[in-house]
């Protein structure tokens, strides 16, 4: 059985679509829903893409709800991971913090591999809890959570449904 990818970031994986296209493995892609594909348009192409688009003020809750469907896919991962998610990033309209990240990291703790997007010295914590996550230690920069607001857990619920449909039919 081959490995998975699972792309977080804030940009669709634009690259990473086009190699699952032509090489067909399983790809889990969480990205801005602002700035990226509808997953009916993706599912159309492909019967082995899951899409979560994030809504702009989503935090921890809604990124780790996404990250979590990586566990159902049951096989290798291979983490394509983009910072712009992070909290203080300064073009980013995300809220995510050191928690999320250490949880992306968390999913190749027990074997896989990361590949790491650009990272700005706003990222570096992020970054930090990413690494100790891929390496099963403590997050080493844990920060308040943000809450989100209801209309973006209402959102990123739906989308998580429809992901959790589509993922359970990956073979």
């Amino acid at each position: 059985m081959g490995a998975a990818v699972v792309a977080l970031d804030a940009h669709f994986p634009w690259g990473t679509w086009e190699l699952h296209l032509r090489l067909g493995f399983p790809l889990l892609a969480i990205y801005s829903g602002a700035e990226g594909p509808q997953p009916g348009k993706l599912a159309r192409r492909s019967d082995k893409v899951v899409a979560v688009p994030l809504p702009p003020g989503a935090s921890d809750r809604s990124v780790e709800a996404a990250l979590a469907l990586a566990e159902r896919l049951k096989r290798p991962l291979v983490l394509e991971v983009g910072l712009d998610l992070y909290r203080l990033e300064p073009l980013g309209h995300f809220f995510a913090t050191t928690a999320a990240y250490h949880a992306a990291g968390r999913l190749i703790a027990g074997g896989g591999y990361v590949v790491l997007d650009c990272a700005s010295a706003a990222s570096i914590p992020a970054l930090k809890a990413l690494l100790a996550g891929a390496d099963g230690g403590p997050n080493p920069l844990p920060e308040g959570r943000i809450e989100e607001g209801p209309a973006v857990r209402r959102e990123v619920d739906r989308a998580i449904r429809k992901a959790v449909e589509r993922i359970d039919k990956i073979k």
